[in-house]
C-alpha cells in the first residue's frame, strides 16, 4: 500500500512543476476553500464562488495563509471508495484542511498519511490523460465538478474531491479518540441490568429481583403479579399458580373474621371496581378438599390488619363490600392448611349498582344500601324521605305508620327512630331465636285489612342490618299479643331464609307491625311490602272449612257447623264427674256421662275410654249403648261400683263395675275419654296432664279421697279442663254437681 501513496505525492509534484513553467514561476493563487462538511457536495451545481479569489494574497480559509507551516490534515483521507483517476476520487469523508495550502513551498504534509485504513485503488492511478483542471487563477467561472478528475484548483495536494457521489458528512470519522466501549459489570449482581442495557440473568421459581440479588416475593410482589379483573359478573375455576407463595394471612382485625391465620399459598385477584356499588366474593372449596380456605381483601398486602376490608374463611367464604368506581382491592385467595389438601375451587365476583335517585334516608332499589339518614331528632318516613321531629307519625303505636290500601310498599330506616318496644319473647312463635329489640329504634304500622284473608308483610333488610320484626294484635303485652316473629337473621346470616311475617287477619281487625332492631344499637334501613295472599270465600257461612283462612269461625259448645256453614245446637256428651279415689279400698268409683246438648244423643258406638298416664295406654273400655241407646238432652249415665250405682236416682240408665276400674292418679297423671269412631267426643285428665286425653294446658285437679271432681257450674264445658273442673265436697252420681 506504500508505494501507491507515494505515487499519488509524485504526480501533485510532477503537476506542481508543470504550472511553475507555464506562469513564470510563480504558482497560482490556491482558491480552495476548506471543505465544508456539513452539508454534501452538490454535483448538479457548480461549485459557489460567490467570494472571488484574491491572487495577491494566498486564499485566507480559516486564518491568513501561514507560509512556514506546511499544510496540516486533521482528518485522514477517507478512502473507503478505491481511487479510480478515470472516474473522480470519492472520499467518502469530506477532506478537512484547518491551515490553507502554502504555495511558497513545495506541499509539506507534517501528518502522515492515516493508514489504519488502507488506500484501497482498484487500479493504478492512470496519468496517460492529465487532469483536467480550469484554468488557474480563473474564479469567473464556478469549478466543473461534473468531469471525472476534475479537480477543485491546482496546488491541492488533498485527492481531488470526487463529487459525483455525495459527500457523506453524517459521521465524520473523529481519529483524535479511539471508541469507547461499554463493560458489562455482574460482579456482585445475579439479575437486574448490567450497567450496558443488558442483564445480569434472570431469577428462578418465583424469587423477584431486589438491588440485583434474587429473593423470595414479598406480599406486594404476589399482589402486583395478580390477575387484573375489571368487570363482573367474573367466575374462575381452578386450583394455585405459579406465583404461588405462603408470604400473607388472614388478620383477625379484618371485619368479619373471628379467627385469623392461614398457612398455606395465596391467589391473588386484582379487582378494580367498575362502578360505584355493592360487591360479593364468593370462595367454594371444590368437593373432596381436605382443607379450608381463607378470603379477605385489602387495600395495600404490606399491612393487611389495617387495610382490610372484610374477610371469611371456611370450606365456603363470602365477603360482601361497598366500593366506588375505579377503587383497586387485592383479592386474597387462600388456603389455611397445605395446598396439597385442596382440590380446587370456584371463585365468582358479582355486584350491583347503587341508586339514591330522590331517596335520603331509605335503601336503594338495587342493592339495598343504606343511602343515608336523617338528621338528628328527624326520623325515616315510608317513602325514603326525613320527616321533622315534629311529627311523631311511625313511631309508636299510637301514632303509626297507616298502611290505609294494599298492596302498600315502604322504603325506610330504623336510623335515628326511638326505641319504644322491647319484645324479649314471642309466645306464638318460639322457635325463632332473636334478641329483645332494646336499646334499638323501633317503627310501627297499622294494618285493618277491609276483608279477611292471609295477609304477608316481606322484608328486604339492609346490609349488615339484624332486624327483629314481630305482628301483634296490640302493642301492651306484646309477649301474648305477638303472633309471628322475623327471624333476624334472616337474609343476613341464613341469605337462602327470606324475612317475611304472615298472619290470617279478619276485616275489621287491627294489627300492628313493628319494626325493630335485633339487639342493641340495631338499626339500619329496609324495604317493606304488605299485601293480601288470599282472600276468603266464606261470605255468609260462619263456620265450616274455607280454602285461604282455614275455617270461616267455631260455633260455640254445644253447637255444630250445618252444612250451609251455620252453628247449629247438637247432642253434646261430656264427662260431667268422676270419682277415682276414696278412703281405704276404693268401692265406689264411678263416671257420670251429661248430654249437655239441645238434641238427643246417640250411644251407638259411643265409648267411654280408661288410660294409664304411664304409657297413655288404654286399659279398659265401656261402651255406653250397653246403657241405653240414646240419651235425652240433659240426661245422665252413670258407670260405676255398686256402692257408687246405689246412690243413683231412679230413672238415671247405668252400667254396674264389679270392681275398681279407674287409675290412681300419680305423677303421670291418668284419664278418661269418650270417644265415637275413634273421634275423641271429650276428655279430662287428673292429678297431671296425659297428652292423648288433655284439654287445655295442664288437668282437672286432684281427688286426695274425700269428694269428686266435677264440672262446676254444672255441665260447662269450654274444653280446658283446669277451669273447667273443681273438687266437690260430696259426690253426686246421676244428679246435679254439687259446686262450691
Amino acid at each position: 500500500m506504500g508505494p501507491r501513496v507515494t505515487l499519488i505525492i509524485s504526480l501533485g509534484a510532477f503537476w506542481l512543476a508543470a504550472c511553475d513553467s507555464s506562469s513564470g514561476g510563480t504558482p497560482p493563487a490556491d482558491t480552495v476553500e476548506a471543505t465544508d462538511t456539513a452539508e454534501p457536495a452538490d454535483a448538479t451545481a457548480p461549485v459557489d464562488t460567490a467570494e472571488p479569489v484574491d491572487t495577491a494574497e494566498p486564499a485566507d480559509t480559516t486564518e491568513p495563509a501561514d507560509t512556514t507551516e506546511p499544510v496540516d490534515t486533521v482528518e485522514a483521507i477517507d478512502t473507503a471508495e478505491p481511487v479510480d483517476t478515470v472516474e473522480a476520487i470519492d472520499t467518502v469523508e469530506a477532506i478537512d484542511t484547518v491551515e490553507p495550502v502554502d504555495t511558497a513551498q513545495p506541499v509539506d504534509t507534517v501528518e502522515p498519511v492515516d493508514t489504519a485504513q488502507p488506500v484501497d485503488t482498484v487500479e493504478p492511478v492512470d496519468t496517460t490523460q492529465p487532469v483536467d483542471t480550469i484554468a488557474p487563477g480563473d474564479t469567473t467561472q464556478p469549478v466543473d465538478t461534473i468531469a471525472p478528475g476534475d479537480t477543485t484548483a491546482p496546488g491541492d495536494t488533498t485527492q481531488p474531491v470526487d463529487t459525483t457521489q455525495p459527500v457523506d458528512t453524517t459521521q465524520p470519522v473523529d481519529t483524535t479518540q479511539p471508541d469507547t466501549v461499554c463493560v458489562p459489570d455482574c460482579a456482585t449482581a445475579d439479575c437486574g441490568d448490567d450497567g450496558c442495557g443488558g442483564s445480569c440473568g434472570p431469577c428462578t421459581g418465583t424469587d423477584v429481583c431486589q438491588g440485583g440479588q434474587c429473593v423470595p416475593p414479598g406480599p406486594s410482589d404476589v399482589c402486583a403479579a395478580g390477575l387484573l379483573v375489571a368487570d363482573v359478573p367474573f367466575e374462575a375455576t381452578g386450583g394455585w399458580w405459579s406465583f404461588s407463595s405462603h408470604v400473607m394471612s388472614l388478620s383477625s382485625a379484618c371485619p368479619g373474621v373471628t379467627t385469623g391465620g392461614s398457612g398455606g399459598e395465596e391467589r391473588v385477584y386484582r379487582f378494580v371496581a367498575p362502578f360505584t356499588g355493592e360487591f360479593h366474593f364468593e370462595l367454594d372449596a371444590h368437593s373432596g378438599s381436605s382443607t379450608t380456605m381463607a378470603l379477605y381483601l385489602v387495600t395495600d398486602c404490606d399491612a393487611i390488619g389495617a387495610t382490610c376490608l372484610g374477610g371469611d374463611r371456611g370450606f365456603s367464604s363470602d365477603v360482601v363490600v361497598d366500593l366506588t368506581v375505579d377503587e383497586e382491592v387485592f383479592v386474597i385467595v387462600d388456603v389455611v392448611g397445605a395446598a396439597s389438601a385442596l382440590t380446587g375451587f370456584d371463585f365468582a365476583i358479582s355486584g350491583c349498582e347503587t341508586d339514591c335517585s330522590g331517596v335520603t334516608c331509605g335503601l336503594d332499589p338495587n342493592c339495598g344500601e343504606l343511602c343515608g339518614a336523617c338528621a338528628a331528632g328527624d326520623h325515616c318516613g315510608t317513602a325514603g324521605l326525613c320527616v321533622t321531629g315534629s311529627d311523631e307519625t311511625g313511631e309508636t303505636c299510637e301514632a303509626p305508620f297507616v298502611v290505609d290500601a294494599l298492596p302498600f310498599s315502604a322504603s325506610s330506616s330504623t336510623v335515628g327512630a326511638d326505641d319504644d318496644y322491647v319484645l324479649d319473647v314471642c309466645l306464638a312463635d318460639i322457635t325463632a331465636s332473636a334478641g329483645d329489640g332494646d336499646a334499638a329504634g323501633d317503627q310501627v304500622y297499622l294494618i285493618t285489612p277491609s276483608e279477611s284473608g292471609r295477609y304477608e308483610a316481606a322484608f328486604v333488610f339492609g346490609v349488615g342490618f339484624h332486624a327483629l320484626a314481630y305482628l301483634s294484635t296490640g302493642c301492651d303485652d306484646l309477649r301474648y299479643q305477638c303472633v309471628d316473629k322475623v327471624n333476624p337473621l334472616c337474609g343476613v346470616d341464613y341469605p337462602s331464609c327470606a324475612p317475611s311475617l304472615s298472619a290470617i287477619m279478619l276485616a275489621g281487625e287491627r294489627w300492628y307491625l313493628i319494626v325493630d332492631g335485633d339487639a342493641d344499637g340495631d338499626e339500619g334501613g329496609y324495604f317493606l311490602d304488605i299485601r293480601q295472599t288470599c282472600a276468603s270465600s266464606c261470605g255468609d257461612r260462619v263456620c265450616g272449612p274455607d280454602a285461604c283462612i282455614g275455617s270461616c269461625g267455631a260455633c260455640p259448645t254445644k253447637t255444630v257447623c250445618s252444612d250451609a256453614g251455620q252453628c247449629a245446637p247438637t247432642a253434646w256428651l261430656v264427662v260431667n264427674e268422676l270419682d277415682y279415689d276414696q278412703p281405704g279400698t276404693d268401692t265406689a268409683e264411678f263416671v257420670e256421662i251429661l248430654n249437655a246438648g239441645a238434641l238427643a244423643a246417640d250411644l251407638t258406638d259411643v265409648v267411654l275410654e280408661v288410660i294409664n298416664g304411664d304409657g297413655d295406654s288404654v286399659i279398659d273400655a265401656v261402651a255406653l249403648s250397653d246403657a241405653a241407646a240414646t240419651l235425652a238432652p240433659g240426661a245422665r249415665l252413670v258407670i260405676g261400683q255398686a256402692a257408687a250405682i246405689g246412690a243413683v236416682p231412679a230413672g238415671v240408665p247405668t252400667i254396674t263395675r264389679s270392681s275398681s276400674f279407674l287409675q290412681n292418679g300419680g305423677a303421670d297423671g291418668d284419664a278418661v275419654r269418650l270417644v265415637r269412631a275413634g273421634a275423641v267426643l271429650d276428655a279430662v285428665s287428673y292429678e297431671a296432664r296425659v297428652a292423648v286425653a288433655a284439654e287445655g294446658a295442664t288437668h282437672a285437679g286432684t281427688d286426695p279421697g274425700e269428694g269428686s271432681l266435677s264440672r262446676c257450674p254444672d255441665g260447662a264445658d269450654s274444653d280446658d279442663n283446669a277451669a273447667d273442673f273443681t273438687l266437690s265436697a260430696t259426690p253426686t252420681p246421676g244428679a246435679a254437681n254439687s259446686c262450691p
